[in-house]
């Protein structure tokens, strides 16, 4: 029997909330939004250990996070918030952490 192997690493789902979505109708009002929240996800991978405590960690990051979630709507920085703070990121972004994490491919996973 094959079974898959887990990675060393945690998962947080990051996605946004209503103000996020009310900014991107801003910046651009024919900007094509998603139709289901879950197709809006992005997956960030973190330490193990973060797990114990994953949000002081997101904390940490937060602000990278945040561009990585502007930068995938608008390339241009200078129509971003300028404030990316920690509060900031909380009202915008709805973070899940998922603690086990299953690699169904072999081979070794590639930085592209």
């Amino acid at each position: 029997m094959e079974h898959f192997n887990t990675i060393n690493r945690i998962a947080i789902l990051v996605y946004p909330k209503k103000p996020f979505i009310d900014w991107l109708k801003y910046v651009d009002p024919e900007v094509p939004l998603f139709d289901d929240i879950d197709d809006s996800k992005m997956v960030y991978l973190l330490p193990e250990e973060a797990s114990e405590n994953y949000q002081k960690y997101v904390k940490k990051i937060c602000t990278k996070i945040f561009e990585n979630q502007l930068l995938a709507w608008f390339t241009n920085p200078s129509v971003w918030p300028h404030d990316r703070s920690w509060k900031v990121f909380q009202k915008w972004f709805a973070v899940e952490m998922q603690s086990v994490i299953f690699d169904t491919v072999r081979g070794d996973i590639e930085k592209v």
